[in-house]
């Protein structure tokens, strides 16, 4: 039975006969093209898996660099409370293409200073204090002896004293001074 041939009816009921090698060539190149389709999902699925990943990888590491920074700033300017102004301020951080926070305004562009280099997350936390005093801690009163408005902020440690230094001598100065106190 080589020439076994399947019929096929037409739209004007005439019969027309195709080759039986011809349909399990046709059919075997369907199944080939359904099992690409298949594969084609699976990988679909994979890379939606992978994406959301990053999503929620991306928003680890925005956690750390943007709370952090915010949170920093807002100790070293005597913030009441540090996670509450972090809260507050949050949503006004993003991340840059090399994932620094950066300021950014509410149609999310970057914020510049008055001097035109990038906003800050200290000058986001500096803005909002002085705008918000009630947030800052509460400042020294003017007794005998002391300046008024000043406020209690603690003096820098030795790291950070040496990292503003601008200079060698003055790191030899800090170090030295350092000595004489230990």
């Amino acid at each position: 039975m080589a020439d076994e041939t399947i019929r096929e009816q037409t739209t004007r009921d005439e019969e027309q006969t195709v080759p039986l090698s011809d349909f399990k060539r046709v059919y075997a190149e369907m199944k080939k093209w359904k099992e690409k389709y298949r594969q084609q999902l699976a990988k679909d699925e994979l890379l939606r898996e992978k994406e959301e990943e990053i999503g929620r990888l991306m928003g680890v590491v925005r956690q750390l660099k943007v709370r952090k920074s915010l949170e920093e700033a807002a100790r070293r300017q005597n913030a009441v409370d540090p996670e509450q102004v972090t809260s507050l301020l949050e949503e006004r951080v993003s991340l840059d293409e090399n994932y620094e926070p950066v300021v950014v305004d509410e149609s999310g562009q970057i914020r510049f200073t008055k001097t035109g280099k990038r906003m800050t997350p200290e000058d986001l936390v500096r803005e909002f204090l002085a705008a918000n005093p009630h947030h800052k801690k509460a400042t020294l009163g003017g007794g005998a002896g002391s300046s008024p408005n000043a406020t209690a902020t603690p003096s820098p440690s030795l790291v950070e004293r040496i990292n503003s230094a601008r200079s060698f001598r003055e790191i030899e100065r800090i170090v030295e001074e350092h000595r004489g106190k230990v």
